[in-house]
């Protein structure tokens, strides 16, 4: 049949112009493009996401852990500490895990592409970062080597963070918390807390005034017994604690003594008292040692070393008005007190025992006009007393006869007696010196500030609470503490094999041009071959083998588990896949299998590789 004449085509002579060839169709050239080799940013972003991720969070449960150290559990639940660190350490593992495992992923197609593997050692790589019999697989160990090691650092990672969480922890310690407490002190102020006052009051007649007086008698009972505690004693009587093992400090104002050796004018009063001195074995009875409080202002003491001594000592303790900065400190049932300072401000001025004030003439009768909180005057009267019921424990006679020892005295007593001025004294002789350094002068000023400080321990109105006063209490409570190189090491070598890992993934990733996974659409795409097929069914040797096979379940036939595969690129196919070799056949091409590597181009599919 004849074709039209639009049908047959013009073949141009050489006479005709060259025909212009059209140039390649665009979509075609589209789908080329498109179809290229590339390494997609989804796996090499997702292996340095979850390592920094991993890192960041290893320092995040550091800080967290550190934010911790040395608070008291209470104002943290232990349990919920617990609870944050756990979650720090899990989500640390499984970044870090995460991130190996999709570097093992990559580098293990490296190996599939280089070299042939039987179906079993195919199983064992594919499963060794989810079933631990996978390493039993000696072929796998010897032909995938790194990637066995990192198969292996999946499960020791998550080995590594057991160490963290438990690198908290809690310990009895002692923290310190400042409290502003009332603490108590003397009440100096209030004289009458101290001594014992006869009021008189003598109305007025005519243009007469009315008077007040106040007559000083003594001191209370529990402030002479109290001296007694304290000086016998020999240390500062138990002070109340404001907070358990407090410490604090006080600035305050009240009464010092302060002794020097005796002038002329009170040695001649002393040796009035004692007598010149003179030999035991020649008088009946020697005085060896006189205290006596001189115008109740003046505390002096007189005394000879030895019974037939040829000199008297003496000292004279004056009433000063003083200034002390003292630190308290307790610890359970010890009490240390410390003296910071001690500054003297004047001398205590005491107008007789007798005190009196001439009230207006308009003021009602029968009544006072004592102001005994504010009034110096009667602020002295309470150091009178003070001194007053020291010197009952001081003042006295010691007389020495020859075969006996008569006393009005307790200073025997005291730290004194064992001193090395008035240990020769006591009838016991020769008494042990336990205080060698201890003069009289010396132990009169350490007494008095004893008995000073005893007064923060009196009872009742002898002391008074002060305005707030800062306080360190040392309470004894359960903490939290952090072992930071354990927690360091545990994550640094974690984080440090993670790294190795990922550079190992990074590697294959430029080897494989292509990134990979081990989830089915791999599998699928990578399997699309009809030897697969064919060996599946050959290998089916017995009725189970063959609902093995036809099922895909365990166990694996061992004829179809010898197999050795390879993944690479079939003949006469445009399609990469897994491909039957003969074992022990190792090279550029294998029983129809071409290698990848080198590939630029896939046979018969026209895209080439970058």
């Amino acid at each position: 049949m004849e074709k039209s004449a639009s049908e047959v085509a013009e073949v141009p002579d050489s006479d005709s112009s060259p025909v212009a060839l059209e140039p390649p169709n665009a979509a075609h050239q589209s789908d080329r493009n498109s179809s290229r080799w590339r390494i997609g940013w989804l796996v090499p972003t997702q292996m340095v996401v979850l390592l920094t991720s991993g890192t960041l969070l290893a320092v995040g449960h550091h800080l967290y852990y550190n934010s911790l150290a040395g608070q008291p559990v209470g104002k943290t639940s232990q349990q919920w500490a617990t609870r944050f660190g756990t979650a720090f350490t899990f989500l640390v593992k499984a970044c870090l895990v995460s991130a190996v495992s999709t570097a093992y992923i990559q580098h293990i197609w490296v190996m599939f592409r280089q070299k042939s593997m039987s179906i079993g050692a195919l199983d064992a790589t594919f499963s060794a970062t989810t079933d631990p019999f996978s390493f039993l697989s000696i072929e796998m160990l010897k032909r995938v080597k790194i990637g066995a090691l990192l198969a292996l650092l999946t499960w020791t990672i998550p080995l590594a963070t057991i160490v963290p969480p438990s690198t908290l922890f809690v310990i009895p310690a002692v923290a310190p918390e400042v409290l502003n407490l009332p603490v108590k002190a003397p009440n100096f102020t209030a004289a009458e807390t101290f001594v014992n006052f006869n009021f008189h009051h003598t109305p007025g007649q005519g243009s007469r005034q009315p008077v007040d007086t106040a007559n000083y008698q003594k001191p209370i009972a529990q402030l002479s017994r109290l001296a007694s505690i304290a000086l016998i004693g020999g240390d500062i009587v138990s002070i109340e604690s404001p907070a358990p093992n407090a410490t604090y400090t006080l600035q305050f104002f009240g009464p010092s003594v302060q002794c020097d050796t005796a002038n002329s004018t009170t040695m001649d009063i002393l040796s009035l008292r004692m007598g010149y001195p003179l030999s035991a074995s020649s008088v009946t009875e020697a005085l060896a040692y006189t205290a006596v409080l001189n115008n109740q202002e003046q505390l002096l003491v007189g005394w000879t070393k030895t019974v037939n001594g040829t000199q008297i000592h003496g000292v004279l303790c004056e009433l000063y008005n003083t200034s002390y900065t003292v630190h308290f400190h307790f610890t359970n049932t010890l009490q240390t007190v410390d003296l910071l300072d001690r500054t003297i401000i004047n001398p205590t001025a005491i107008s007789g025992s007798t005190y009196v004030i001439v009230r207006d003439i308009t003021a009602p009768v029968n009544t006072t006009q004592f102001d005994k909180s504010t009034s110096p005057v009667f602020q002295t009267y309470s150091y009178l007393g003070l001194l007053t019921a020291f010197a009952n424990v001081i003042v006295g006679d010691l007389s020495i006869a020859v075969d006996a020892t008569d006393s009005t005295t307790s200073v025997l007593n005291t730290k004194l007696g064992f001193g090395p001025d008035l240990n020769t004294l006591a009838s016991e002789q020769p008494r042990s010196i336990l205080f060698p350094n201890l003069t009289i002068q010396a132990g009169l000023e350490e007494m008095w500030f004893n008995f000073t400080m005893s007064l923060f321990g009196a009872d009742g109105n002898v002391t008074k609470y002060n305005e707030s006063t800062a306080v360190t209490s040392d309470i004894i409570q359960n903490i939290f503490q952090y072992n930071t190189l354990d927690l360091f090491l545990a994550y640094f070598f974690s984080v440090l094999v993670t790294t190795f890992a990922t550079l190992v993934g990074i590697r294959a990733l430029y080897i494989n041009r292509v990134s990979y996974a081990a989830n089915f659409s791999s599998i699928l795409r990578t399997t699309r071959n009809p030897n697969l097929d064919q060996i599946v069914r050959n290998t089916a040797s017995t009725e189970l083998d063959t609902k093995c096979n036809c099922m895909g379940a365990k166990p694996l036939p061992k004829s179809l588990k010898g197999k050795q595969l390879k993944f690479g690129i079939p003949n006469g196919s445009g399609h990469a896949s897994f491909d039957v070799v003969e074992e022990g056949q190792d090279g550029a091409q294998e029983d129809g299998v071409q290698d990848i590597r080198g590939i630029t181009e896939c046979p018969g599919s026209g895209h080439q590789a970058p």
